[in-house]
C-alpha cells in the first residue's frame, strides 16, 4: 500500500458535530470505501459489495444517501443536471409560477455545493444565487440584497449577464455591489496540511493554501479541492475590531472524508482505530470496509467488519483480468451465514492487513556430480610416471652440476690459459669425465620430462572432473635447471 496517515478523531467529531445524523430505529450497517478516495474503482467496489450485502441482510443495509448524510451528504445531480434545473426554473418564473421558480433554485442550490469545488461549479452557483435574488426581489428588496452579498462578499467586481438580467435589477445589483464595498473587512487566514491545496471561500476559488484574505463580515462555507470533495467548514467573520479567523484544513481530517465516492475513507496505518471509530460517527451497529489490497503483485478484495464485538476481515484472491463481483458477492454471502466458501479467506479475529503465505523454499541439495568417475589404473600408471620424471631429472641436475665442478677444476689447473706438458694426459681423462657427465645430464634430463609429461597426462585422463590438478614448469637456477611441480588434492 504502497503514504501514511495520522488521523485526529477529536477534531474531526467536532468539525461534523454540528451536522445531523440519521435517526435509526433499530441497528443498521452502513458499507464505505477505504482507501484511493480519488479513484473511481473504490466507490465501485464498495457499491458492488453494498448490492450484494443488501440481497442477504435486506433493509438492515444503508444506501449509500443515508450513510453520506453525516459526511455532508451525497451530490445526487451533477453539474448539467444542475443547469438544466436553473433552466426550468427560469422557465417557470417567465410563466408567473413564482414560488415553483423559488422552490427549485433553492433546492439546485443546496445540490450544488455537495459537487466537488471548481471554477465551473461556482460559475452554476453564482448563476443561481442571481436568479434566486431576481426572484427575492418581486417580494422581497432586503432578502435579495442579502442573497447578491454572498456574491459580491468574495467576487466585489461581479456583474450580472445584460443578456439574462433586465435593467431594473442590473440597477439594482449596482447598489448592493456599491454598499458590499463600504462594508469593513477582517482577516481570514486559511492553512492547509499539505499546502498547496486550491482553497473555495463562499464557493469561490480564492488562491493555493496558505493564503490571507480580507472579506466583510458574514458566515463563508470554506473548502479544499482534495481531489475529491472532502468536508467543508463553516466560518463566521466579525466586523472590527473583532479578532481575524483562521482555519488549518488537514488531509487526515476534513480530507479523510469523500461522501460521493463510497462513502470513502482514507485509511489510518492503525486501520483498526480508524474503523473502530466510524461506529459512532456513522450512527450504526456495524461498518464493512471494502478495499483492494496488493501482496507480491497478487490483487485481493478485503472487507472488514467493524462492531462492538471487534474486527472480522475476509479476503479473496482476484484473478487476473476477471471482475471484483463475483469475489464481493462470496464475502457478503460469509457475513450473512459465517461460513465461508473455498476462495474466501478468512483473517485472525481482530486483524485487517495479514501478508498471504508464503510458500516454502525446497531445500537446497548438493549438486550432482559431473564429469567422468576416476580410473585407478591410469592414475597409478600417472604417479609412477610422475615419479620417474622427477628421479630423471634429479639425476640430470647431479650430472650438470659434477660436470661443471670438474671442469671449473680442470680450468684452474691451466697456467696462461694453457696446461702444462706434463699434465696432458690427465687433461684428456679428466675431459672425458666431464663429457660423460654432461652426456648422462642431457639424456636423464630428457627421459625425466618426458616421464614427467606422460605422468601428468595419465593422472588428468584418469582422473574426475575436478580431480587433483598437477602443473608442470621449467625452472633454472644458478649453475643449472630444473622443472616446478604442482598438484592440487
Amino acid at each position: 500500500m504502497r503514504g501514511r496517515w495520522t488521523w485526529s478523531w477529536a477534531a474531526l467529531a467536532l468539525a461534523l458535530a454540528a451536522r445531523p445524523v440519521v435517526a435509526q430505529n433499530v441497528p443498521q450497517s452502513a458499507v464505505v470505501a477505504v482507501g484511493q478516495c480519488s479513484v473511481a474503482g473504490s466507490a465501485i467496489a464498495a457499491r458492488s459489495f453494498r448490492t450484494a450485502l443488501t440481497q442477504k441482510l435486506g433493509a438492515a443495509v444503508q444506501p449509500e444517501v443515508q450513510t453520506a448524510a453525516p459526511l455532508g451528504g451525497l451530490a445526487e445531480r451533477t453539474l448539467p443536471e444542475l443547469q438544466a434545473a436553473l433552466t426550468a426554473a427560469r422557465n417557470d418564473f417567465y410563466s408567473e409560477k413564482t414560488d415553483v421558480a423559488l422552490s427549485s433554485v433553492k433546492g439546485a442550490l443546496d445540490d450544488v455545493v455537495r459537487l466537488i469545488p471548481s471554477d465551473a461549479r461556482w460559475a452554476v452557483e453564482r448563476d443561481m444565487l442571481t436568479f434566486e435574488a431576481q426572484v427575492e426581489l418581486k417580494s422581497d428588496r432586503a432578502t435579495a440584497g442579502a442573497t447578491l452579498g454572498r456574491i459580491f462578499r468574495v467576487e466585489p467586481d461581479y456583474k450580472p449577464d445584460t443578456s439574462v438580467y433586465p435593467p431594473s435589477f442590473q440597477r439594482f445589483a449596482d447598489d448592493v455591489r456599491k454598499a458590499a464595498k463600504k462594508l469593513p473587512t477582517n482577516r481570514l487566514d486559511i492553512a492547509v496540511s499539505p499546502p498547496g491545496k486550491p482553497v473555495f471561500v463562499g464557493g469561490k476559488r480564492s488562491g493555493d493554501a496558505p493564503i490571507s484574505l480580507r472579506v466583510p463580515p458574514g458566515e463563508y462555507r470554506v473548502e479544499v479541492d482534495w481531489g475529491y470533495r472532502g468536508v467543508s467548514r463553516n466560518v463566521t467573520i466579525l466586523a472590527p475590531p473583532a479578532p481575524p479567523q483562521s482555519v488549518e484544513f488537514a488531509a487526515a481530517v476534513e480530507g479523510a472524508f469523500a461522501p460521493d465516492v463510497g462513502p470513502c475513507v482514507e485509511p489510518l496505518p492503525d486501520m483498526n482505530t480508524a474503523l473502530g471509530h466510524l461506529l459512532p460517527l456513522l450512527n450504526v451497529g456495524k461498518v464493512y470496509a471494502v478495499r483492494t489490497l496488493t501482496w507480491g503483485g497478487d490483487r485481493y478484495a478485503s472487507v472488514t467488519e467493524v462492531s462492538d464485538a471487534g474486527l472480522r476481515t475476509v479476503r479473496v484472491k482476484l484473478q487476473p483480468g476477471a471482475p471484483q463481483g463475483e469475489s464481493l458477492g462470496l464475502m457478503a454471502a460469509y457475513f450473512e451465514t459465517g461460513r465461508a466458501a473455498p476462495q474466501v479467506e478468512v483473517l485472525p479475529t481482530g486483524m485487517t492487513d495479514l501478508p498471504p503465505p508464503v510458500a516454502a523454499a525446497p531445500p537446497k541439495t548438493a549438486p550432482p556430480p559431473t564429469g567422468t568417475k576416476a580410473n585407478p589404473g591410469l592414475q597409478i600408471g600417472g604417479w609412477v610416471s610422475v615419479g620417474v620424471g622427477v628421479l630423471g631429472l634429479g639425476v640430470s641436475v647431479a650430472a650438470f652440476i659434477s660436470a661443471n665442478n670438474a671442469k671449473n677444476s680442470l680450468s684452474a689447473k691451466q697456467v696462461n690459459g694453457a696446461f702444462p706438458p706434463n699434465y696432458q694426459s690427465q687433461f684428456q681423462s679428466a675431459n672425458s669425465t666431464i663429457q660423460s657427465r654432461q652426456t648422462l645430464a642431457v639424456v636423464s634430463g630428457s627421459i625425466g620430462v618426458a616421464a614427467l609429461v606422460t605422468g601428468v597426462v595419465l593422472l588428468v585422463v584418469g582422473g574426475p572432473h575436478g580431480a587433483p590438478g598437477v602443473s608442470v614448469a621449467p625452472s633454472l637456477i644458478p649453475g643449472g635447471g630444473g622443472a616446478l611441480i604442482a598438484g592440487s588434492f
